[in-house]
């Protein structure tokens, strides 16, 4: 277990964030829950290409955090589709807040195992 954290935190946070990005995107999404968002929007306010906010705001979508509203673009905002998601998430926040090593160090091992998948496509000089 990933210093300390409790098992719901760690095991929300493995299956849902494959980046600090998408943890700080899911912070600003939880922090302002009737605000919606556009990829355009998210990718002024946290610095990030259009491409990648996009795709972490569908990567969210797709997790069922994120209720979805089609306009002249696709918006989103922080809705989880169960109670026992919202509460994931939340402590997911608060226990982010307390010690956001032990949470980033909880992302870290997914990181890692996807860095390890592509190595393994690599072709290695003789």
């Amino acid at each position: 277990m990933a210093a300390d954290l409790p098992r719901t935190v760690e095991a929300f946070v493995v299956a849902h964030m494959r980046s600090v990005e998408d943890l700080q995107l899911l912070i600003r999404l939880v922090e302002e829950p009737d605000r919606w968002w556009d990829a355009e929007t998210v990718s002024g306010e946290l610095r990030l290409s259009t491409l990648a906010a996009r795709g972490a705001l569908e990567w969210f979508a797709g997790r069922n955090l994120l209720e979805i509203r089609l306009s002249i673009d696709i918006r989103y905002r922080f809705n989880p589709g169960t109670d026992s998601l919202r509460r994931a998430v939340h402590d997911s926040v608060t226990a982010y807040r307390a010690d956001p090593i032990a949470v980033i160090r909880a992302i870290s091992p997914g990181l890692q195992r996807i860095r390890d998948f592509a190595d393994a496509f690599r072709i290695k000089g003789r």
